[in-house]
């Protein structure tokens, strides 16, 4: 780190810097949410905000989805690599390539170069999750596809999409003849291209203001302040090697025999090392690569690979690259787990596989003993948050493509705190937004019939997983395809330190007489009959149901603070036999209203429950 003695920065003027670059970042999120058309985006909230260094180093991230930001600036590096000095003030860049430093085909980062007086200072990328991307199917997850010639999804390996603040209209109409909803990608794209000339001319007046000079010093000063708070809390940590493994489930109909019939496992090693305070992270002994899209790529693997670390680690920690940088990634090229080369298919790259690194890469510290580690979080990739695709008679046919986030797995505990509600993905860790009901119900033909928590889905302990939720939604006035890729049907999320594990996710169709009667008809409801990636509904017949995991808990459910059981039996989060059997709390009535703790009753039960365990 260089700093002009004469350019000394006070620590008011660090402070003040930052807040102006967090406002700035928060601004463009603001920017993309009023003005993206798809519901993915502006209603469930797919897309991440991050300012960049001019020479690749990640400055600062929005409140963001941890695989969209913890890893952006790969595609600046990839940029830098292949335009050099070709890059120019009013230039877009667009980058959706996972052989490129980007996370999956289905997120298009748009980067913006901002210069000040002829010097290049940093780039302002934004991350967001296409509706479409032209894949053979309308779907953005493909987990049929070998390579990506059969994805058929268009790959932009870095591209120049403006120049002179213009569009380039060759690159903008070879993409609108590949989307099915062009006009809704189109405007996708432009609320995009708005955030990152929102922080363009934000960080040009701050330069104008303060001074290239200083704003360098600046720079290289907080990305050393996140290195040095990153040492001291790894210096905090016992010396220690861990191992940690999951599997995701089976997937029946995929090219790759193994995985279909027996899953994909999913291994980690950490060695945290305080003296030299480094946390060194190995996933370089996983499988090789799957005939189908579940691989991971560079990205989302050191996304994942630190996120549960980071996640265990002081939640004020600055997130740029000073933090990661003590943070070393060791993963196996062609490996499931890992990065992939061309053309082999990373469609799925952002959950799933990468779900159950993010999930584990926290579990992995319980190895340390208590308070150490965070029980698995459910893995809620489900029928709750499908891509639905077809065509709107409301609308005189007109196509449509979009991802409902209606939706969420439990988040699993940690020492101190039940899970998180709203979860969603343990990639999103609660970052995105569940739909409206009614706006998206207006955009799109279809209802949601039911949205709730799931009872006893959470697993149980000290401190409890989040429970999943349950979801009908029903196709409404002609047929329309559903797609999802999903998991924990078969190995739920485990809990840690004598915690349980989260309850199984279910996926079922089930039919109904008409609309009219559908809130009154007792139906028998099929458990147990997993979906296909790949769905047909037919309309005002069919109500597709998902029933997501709850997250693992964390500790002995017999030390859980019976008003804390008292409170989740009181929100339906808990039935009244779980309450008894499990926590061993009874109450003086069945009455949820007029609920009250039985104290001698269950100090007796405890008693019991203890010496039969």
């Amino acid at each position: 780190m260089n700093i002009n003695v004469e350019n000394k920065i006070e620590p008011y003027m660090i402070t003040l810097l930052v807040r102006k670059f967090e406002s700035i970042v928060r601004e463009m999120t603001n920017t993309v949410i009023r003005t993206a058309r798809s519901g993915v985006i502006s209603s469930g909230r797919d897309f991440s905000c991050s300012v960049i260094t001019g020479d690749g180093r990640i400055l600062f991230v929005s409140e963001a989805i941890p695989v969209h930001t913890a890893n952006s600036n790969l595609v600046i590096l990839s940029l830098l690599d292949l335009f050099k000095d070709d890059i120019h003030e009013g230039d877009i860049f667009l980058c959706n390539s996972p052989y490129h430093g980007n996370t999956h085909h289905a997120d298009y980062t748009i980067i913006a170069p901002i210069f000040h007086n002829g010097e290049l200072l940093f780039f302002s990328v934004v991350r967001g999750h296409q509706a479409d991307i032209g894949n053979h199917l309308p779907t953005t997850y493909y987990p049929d596809a070998r390579d990506i010639y059969e994805e058929g999804a268009l790959n932009w390996p870095v591209v120049r999409i403006q120049k002179n603040y213009k569009d380039i209209k060759d690159i903008i109409r070879m993409a609108k003849m590949r989307i099915r909803v062009p006009e809704q990608w189109y405007g996708d794209y432009l609320a995009q291209v708005g955030a990152c000339r929102v922080a363009e001319r934000k960080i040009k007046d701050m330069c104008g203001i303060h001074g290239i000079e200083f704003i360098n010093n600046f720079v290289d000063t907080y990305i050393d302040y996140g290195e040095r708070r990153m040492i001291a809390a790894i210096k905090e940590m016992p010396k220690a090697s861990l191992e940690y493994e999951t599997s995701h489930d089976p997937i029946p109909g995929i090219p790759d025999k193994d995985a279909s019939q027996f899953g994909i496992p999913v291994k980690m090693k950490v060695d945290i090392d305080p003296d030299e305070a480094y946390i060194y992270i190995d996933v370089s002994h996983n499988r090789s690569s799957v005939l189908g899209g579940y691989n991971m790529c560079e990205a989302t693997t050191i996304a994942a690979a630190t996120q549960g670390v980071l996640s265990i680690l002081s939640s004020d920690l600055p997130q740029n690259q000073g933090v990661f940088k003590r943070l070393k990634v060791k993963m196996g090229k062609n490996q499931v787990v890992g990065y992939s080369e061309h053309p082999i298919s990373m469609s799925i790259s952002t959950t799933n596989v990468t779900d159950r690194l993010a999930s584990i890469s926290g579990s992995i510290f319980a190895g340390l003993g208590e308070p150490w580690g965070m029980a698995e979080h459910g893995y809620g990739k489900s029928y709750s948050n499908p891509v639905i695709a077809g065509y709107d008679p409301r609308k005189n046919g007109a196509p449509y493509v979009n991802q409902l986030i209606n939706g969420s797995a439990g988040g699993g505990a940690i020492y101190g705190y039940d899970g998180w509600l709203t979860l969603q993905v343990p990639v999103s860790s609660g970052m995105m937004n569940i739909d409206s009901a009614e706006i998206i119900e207006q955009k799109y033909p279809i209802l949601i019939k039911a949205r709730a928590i799931r009872t006893d889905s959470q697993g149980y302990g000290q401190w409890n997983g989040a429970p999943g939720t349950k979801v009908e939604l029903l196709q409404r006035f002609q047929e329309g395809t559903w797609m999802q890729v999903c998991d924990g049907h078969v190995y739920p999320p485990k809990g840690i330190h004598g915690g349980g594990e989260g309850k199984k996710a279910e996926m079922y169709v089930k039919k109904i007489k008409s609309l009219e009667t559908m809130w009154d008809e007792q139906i028998e409801e099929p458990k147990s009959i997993a979906l296909t990636n790949y769905v047909k509904l037919q309309p005002d017949v069919e109500i597709i149901v998902s029933e997501a995991n709850g997250g693992g808990g964390y500790g002995n459910p017999l030390k859980r603070d019976p008003e804390r059981v008292l409170y989740d039996v009181r929100e339906g989060w808990l039935s009244f036999d779980v309450a008894k059997e499990i926590f061993g709390v009874a109450f003086l009535t069945n009455d949820v209203d007029s609920l009250e703790i039985d104290w001698e009753m269950t100090e007796h039960l405890r008693r019991n429950l203890i010496k039969g365990r």
